[in-house]
């Protein structure tokens, strides 16, 4: 566990948390009910300032802080920002956007998000059509929408062969393309979304959206964890030209800690096989709804046979041993109880980096239990009590609002913390901590894009190169 994570990414791929609105509102203009301890500024992991934990990094969605005009107007410390320093995503909302979360009034809705993205983010993300809402029906309505406005989605599908639902997707996708480039900004960065549920889909797709010639690009849906599909469709975009010049490409959904390694591998192979410095990164909101579900990472495991994430509920932390003690003593308590493999081993990993204001047991170090499985260390559960009120997580034994941001703050911090061992295993090839996969995985991505013959290696691999 760090406290300063700016630059432990660097040369690699980047998690981005992926914020939720009430979190970034509280940590800019909230105000604890109980909690002495700390300042909700501190929750501001963007600043350098936070007593907690710094991380320059993050993925703020239009589709969930601007889903009306008042929501887009509110202080947030995205807004709050040294943007020389920090890197901000901006997710455009298109899949509220066609799940009625966010209602469509046309090209008004789509100029909306737009600009909400350029007050907030270094990169904005073009307003997509997911081909995921095909199969629940979400889309159904806007291929009658767009068939009523004169498009004769039937004829494109016919010549395409791709589906009715598809090609309303992809239609309208490629008219907020072009309305953004009309509309942006001088000097904002947009970032194509590319799409499609196999390889006919992603290559039409391509084939239209590539006219867009913006920073870089997105990928959603079947193509952020399909390998070999991902590997097909980035082997035309290199001889198509599409990956050159770009800066940016991110992974839409993703906290998955083996994905985060093999966007490691592309990003390397990007640059050494074709001389393309594009910064890769991923995002995930599973801090978030994970406290709306009352949970916390309880640790993470580096196993070569898988890596996995650990969950407790809040009512098993109230029920673990060390009530009196910090919440950091009752998660290992908790553990502890569970009867977790090596947890009898101790080895010496640590850094005294919460040392200057926690509140109990201000020289006990953080540790992890054996060679693969690491307890979910965060600032704030090291500096807080585990019951109590002025000093504590929960409310003499209740949830609050106080709870529910802590719990952000301590699952953002342990998946950024996750990420950062994941990826330094990786680098340094720990085979007793790295699955053979992964390892096979990275290789295969050198080789694909050396080869003369890519799409045969991509099949000969293909059965394991596949992380849904």
């Amino acid at each position: 566990m760090l406290k300063d994570y700016s630059s432990v990414f660097d040369g690699c791929a980047v998690y981005l948390p992926a914020l939720n609105p009430n979190y970034a509102e509280f940590a800019a203009t909230g105000s604890f009910k109980r909690l002495e301890t700390l300042e909700p500024g501190d929750l501001n992991f963007l600043s350098p300032d936070s007593r907690l934990f710094y991380y320059p990094y993050a993925l703020y969605s239009a589709g969930q802080a601007a889903k009306t005009e008042n929501a887009a107007r509110k202080d947030n410390i995205v807004l709050r920002r040294d943007r020389h320093a920090t890197r901000i995503i901006g997710d455009s909302g298109g899949f509220q956007v066609a799940t009625d979360t966010i209602e469509w009034e046309g090209p008004e809705t789509a100029a909306r998000l737009l600009k909400w993205m350029e007050g907030h983010a270094d990169y904005c993300m073009a307003l997509d059509f997911p081909t995921g809402g095909i199969s629940g029906g979400i889309i159904a309505k806007h291929s009658k929408r767009l068939i009523s406005e004169g498009v004769n989605l039937p004829n494109i599908a016919r010549l395409n062969g791709l589906g009715i639902d598809y090609n309303a997707c992809l239609v309208q996708t490629l008219r907020n393309n072009r309305l953004f480039r009309r509309i942006a900004n001088p000097g904002t960065k947009l970032l194509n979304v590319l799409q499609g549920r196999n390889l006919d889909e992603a290559e039409e797709w391509l084939r239209h959206a590539r006219k867009s010639k913006f920073k870089g690009w997105a990928f959603a849906g079947y193509l952020t964890n399909d390998i070999a599909l991902l590997l097909r469709v980035l082997i035309r975009m290199r001889d198509g030209g599409d990956l050159k010049g770009k800066e940016w490409l991110h992974f839409l959904g993703v906290g998955n800690l083996e994905l985060g390694c093999v966007y490691t591998a592309l990003q390397r192979a990007f640059e050494n096989q074709i001389g393309s410095s594009i910064q890769i990164s991923y995002d995930a909101s599973s801090p978030f709804r994970m406290y709306g579900n009352q949970m916390l990472y309880s640790g993470f495991s580096l196993h070569p046979s898988g890596w996995s994430l650990q969950t407790i509920r809040f009512s098993e932390l109230a029920d673990a041993q060390n009530k009196t003690g910090t919440m950091m003593d009752a998660l290992l308590s908790a553990k502890f109880k569970r009867g977790t493999t090596g947890a009898e081993e101790a080895i010496a990993e640590c850094t005294p980096d919460v040392t200057s204001f926690v509140v109990r047991h201000p020289n006990e170090m953080p540790r992890h239990l054996g060679k693969h499985y690491f307890p979910a260390e965060s600032t704030v559960a090291h500096l807080l009590l585990l019951d109590g009120q002025k000093h504590s997580f929960f409310n003499n034994g209740d949830r609050d609002t106080d709870t529910d941001m802590l719990a952000a703050n301590h699952n953002i911090h342990v998946l950024i913390d996750a990420h950062r061992r994941a990826q330094r295993a990786f680098d340094e090839l720990r085979t007793e901590q790295v699955p053979a996969r992964l390892i096979a995985t990275a290789e295969v991505i050198k080789q694909v894009f050396k080869s003369e013959t890519p799409e045969t290696l991509i099949e000969q691999c293909e059965h394991f190169l596949n992380f849904g």
